[in-house]
């Protein structure tokens, strides 16, 4: 894409808070922050149609962590471009506990492995995904600030994620955005860095 096509989508792009009717799409962006996915490609052979509708159920409802109550769109040129899922930690272990046992495929011991991902008193910034013929325009950024702003507005001063060990770029990418590695974490059997900004 080039820079002329980066500053109109830019110019266009609108970020509102997700509707119910968003679930099926925030589903998609969930599996493409997992790498499970692709946004707009075929599924991959970890992701059938089965396990989208699944996730799209998870969703839909309003105590889960991937609830669309948890979530904001970010719009250009008429369409949904991506999203991202952040959230209070203060709610976290109780909506993990019903979250995750809904995953597809999801066993007990990988649960009882997995790294708790955020704390009381932090926003945590959990899932982001742009639909490909919206990257490099900055979506994915404008997505990351609104998240910290709505923390803020929510009285939090601390902003947390993780970052793949084996994603330089990624790491790069949010250390520019002013996010720092604070510790190592475990989830769901892969390598993560966790990165805070305050």
């Amino acid at each position: 894409m080039n820079q002329t096509a980066n500053d109109f989508i830019k110019a266009q792009v609108t970020i509102r808070d997700a509707r119910e009717d968003d679930a099926e799409f925030l589903a998609q962006v969930i599996l493409a922050a997992a790498h499970l996915s692709d946004m707009g490609a075929a599924t991959t052979a970890s992701t059938d149609t089965a396990s989208i509708g699944d996730l799209t159920a998870i969703c839909r409802r309003t105590d889960t962590l991937y609830s669309w109550r948890n979530a904001r769109i970010a719009c250009a040129c008429g369409k949904r471009a991506g999203a991202m899922v952040s959230y209070p930690g203060d709610i976290y272990l109780d909506a993990r506990s019903i979250t995750f046992p809904l995953l597809p495929g999801l066993t007990q011991a990988q649960i009882d492995a997995t790294d708790i991902e955020t704390l009381p008193g932090e926003w945590y910034l959990d899932s982001l995904a742009v639909l490909p013929e919206f990257r490099r325009a900055g979506i994915g950024k404008m997505l990351v600030m609104d998240a910290i702003e709505r923390g803020r507005n929510a009285g939090y001063a601390q902003f947390t994620l993780l970052a793949e060990k084996s994603s330089n770029h990624l790491v790069e990418h949010y250390t520019r955005l002013g996010f720092t590695i604070e510790s190592e974490k475990l989830y769901l059997g892969n390598a993560y860095w966790r990165m805070v900004c305050r």
